[in-house]
């Protein structure tokens, strides 16, 4: 039987031939993308496809026009054509850890909470004192990378620049712990969960949440039902101030002194 170019009256839900060309053409115009899907925890009204086991995308709902079913929970979406998809992908396929392209997500907005430490002010600063100290990293930490980019997040960019700066040089070469950095010639760490390992491959002391009058700290805060990719950020818990992008005590707290 031929294909009609109209519907029969007694089969509503049958597509006219017309209507099954204009489908095509918008689809032959759209990016696909196959995999399952679940909500978007750190892009608001984002969309995560998950096509393998290394790789995940973030698409905005609004974008995403069709999805068709093409095995159990998998599904082949059609995305409007030019829409941001952002891309995450395992950077070690040997091991354990997704290390996730988090710089790309702005983190969740921070509330400070009664007796949680004041942000260090640049009059804070001028009494700290310089050197390869993490004192030295807070006191020339300025909120910025001397490459001049940003990210939607930007803690451990911004804390590896002051690091750097204060005479941590190994961070801006090649060190086991870091594999994103921004792509500038500054060329500075860009993911807390690294810059974490880094805490950790320098510390002597090891700890919690930071008690008062116990010195500078590199803190690593997670809450991974919040924010997967984590908060790097000092502490001077003398003056009880922090140096960094923000400050969320509410999550878990990873201390490292050295």
């Amino acid at each position: 039987m031929p294909p009609r170019d109209r519907k029969d009256k007694n089969d509503e839900s049958q597509p006219t031939l017309q209507e099954i060309i204009d489908r095509l053409g918008r689809r032959a115009e759209c990016d696909i993308l196959v995999g399952e899907a679940l909500p978007d925890r750190n892009f608001d009204n984002h969309t995560i496809i998950v096509s393998d086991r290394d790789t995940y995308y973030s698409v905005h709902r609004d974008h995403i026009l069709e999805a068709e079913p093409v095995g159990p929970a998998r599904f082949r979406f059609f995305i409007r054509p030019r829409s941001a998809i952002w891309r995450a992908s395992r950077t070690n396929p040997d091991g354990s850890q997704y290390l996730l392209a988090m710089e790309m997500f702005e983190p969740p907005k921070m509330l400070l909470l009664p007796g949680d430490p004041d942000a260090g002010t640049a009059q804070d600063q001028q009494k700290l004192s310089a050197g390869r100290t993490i004192e030295g990293a807070a006191k020339v930490f300025s909120g910025a990378c001397t490459g001049g980019d940003v990210y939607p997040n930007n803690c451990a960019h911004f804390l590896s620049n002051a690091f750097i700066q204060a005479g941590f040089a190994g961070l801006g070469s090649s060190h086991s712990c870091i594999n994103a950095r921004c792509s500038t010639s500054a060329r500075r760490p860009i993911r807390a969960r690294e810059m974490r390992c880094w805490f950790e491959a320098m510390a002597i002391t090891t700890g919690g949440a930071v008690q008062r009058n116990t010195g500078f700290w590199a803190v690593f805060q997670l809450d991974e039902s919040a924010y997967w990719g984590g908060h790097a950020v000092i502490i001077d818990s003398d003056n009880w101030k922090y140096y960094g992008t923000g400050w969320y005590s509410a999550w878990d707290q990873h201390s490292f002194q050295w």
